[in-house]
């Protein structure tokens, strides 16, 4: 019988509890990002934000969760004194 090549890749890395949990804590601030730009869909869609104004809001959010999954999930965030980032969340 032929060893099975499993190949696992997870979007947290379980090797490290405290990174672990940092990340299940920056999907949960993803998600409020993503309600966000749902309610400027919503306020677009009602005529209350101009279609410029979306667009830049949505991808300046969504490139924020772009870059912060990066930092993350490189472990880059664990050269800085708080590697939860916090702040710049």
């Amino acid at each position: 019988m032929k060893p099975r090549l499993t190949i696992r890749h997870t979007p947290v890395d379980h090797d490290d509890p405290r990174q672990a949990l940092r990340m299940h804590r920056y999907f949960m601030a993803a998600g409020t990002s993503l309600l966000a730009i749902g309610l400027m869909l919503a306020s677009y869609l009602l005529g209350f934000l101009s279609r410029a104004s979306f667009y830049q809001c949505a991808s300046l959010v969504l490139l924020a969760i772009f870059v912060f999954y990066i930092v993350f999930r490189s472990g880059f965030n664990l050269r800085f004194s708080d590697p939860s980032l916090a702040a710049g969340q």
